[in-house]
């Protein structure tokens, strides 16, 4: 999968984007029990924000929305007591309710589906990257790379 707009170095090779993932923010049901549920992105100065770390300069990684009224996106930069630098284990504080995590859809998901993780602050979600993948001519594609480009675009689109 490439970054986003990025194009590929060979020429022979296509890019097709699959998908665009958002950016949500969840917590665990013990968590959302214990503390409430943020209604606006201000609340989130009354919660324990799982902070993402960062590899540039600013340390910390914002978390991303999109303003309801004006559809404009920003950002914010909230305090928690913990951080991490791995997707996996942003997924495994959030499930063991120590904090509110901002996810890629495709990473909560399955969580929300089997009620482990709640969505909150829904209208203030925003697109995250593209996400594209690249491959070999499109004349000469094998059969399951057809497959695997279908089944990552179903996946990444299926969000209602």
């Amino acid at each position: 999968m490439s970054r986003p707009n990025e194009h590929p170095r060979d020429p022979r090779l296509m890019v097709k984007r699959v998908g665009t993932v958002r950016y949500i923010v969840c917590a665990a049901p013990s968590y959302l029990a214990a503390h409430g549920e943020p209604k606006t992105v201000d609340d989130l100065e009354q919660h324990d924000c799982v902070r993402r770390v960062s590899h540039d300069p600013a340390g910390f990684a914002p978390w991303r929305f999109l303003q309801p009224e004006t559809g404009k996106p920003f950002e914010r930069h909230d305090e928690g007591t913990l951080s991490c630098d791995s997707p996996d284990a942003m997924v495994d504080i959030g499930l063991s309710g120590s904090g509110l995590v901002q996810l890629h859809t495709y990473m909560a998901e399955p969580h929300i589906k089997s009620d482990k993780l709640v969505e909150v602050l829904r209208p203030f979600s925003v697109d995250g990257p593209p996400i594209s993948v690249l491959f070999p001519s499109a004349k000469h594609l094998a059969p399951k790379v057809r497959a695997f480009i279908d089944f990552v675009t179903q996946v990444l689109n299926e969000r209602p």
